[in-house]
């Protein structure tokens, strides 16, 4: 989200808490201390009252990790909250700029 221009603070600022309402994940692999990993996030379904993102981990091409996580828009009274038109648009679009990494982004455990 934020290669779209969407960071957390903007949704707070907005009227908007992301919480996360469900994960699901699955482990493949076990990784090491100092491995180098690149881990995708990879926004799969926008909806009014949700999103739902898809993130892998793995170093080089050996998947570790595979997750789905979904997050729901709640406002200040901490009910679900539909977002606007203008936040859904900007979800919807394209990223900003490439991935630091041709497969994501870089992390070391």
């Amino acid at each position: 989200m934020r290669r779209r221009g969407l960071t957390y603070a903007y949704w707070i600022t907005q009227g908007y808490y992301v919480p996360v309402v469900d994960v699901q994940i699955r482990y493949f692999q076990p990784t090491r201390l100092d491995d180098l990993l690149i881990h995708q996030t990879t926004l799969i379904e926008v909806k009014q009252a949700f999103l739902l993102l898809r993130c892998q981990s793995h170093p080089e091409q050996q998947l570790l990790v595979r997750d789905s996580t979904r997050l729901a828009y709640i406002g200040h009274t901490y009910t679900v909250r539909q977002i606007d038109d203008m936040l859904m648009a900007t979800l919807l679009s394209a990223e900003a700029t490439a991935a630091p990494h041709a497969h994501g982004s870089l992390m070391t455990l």
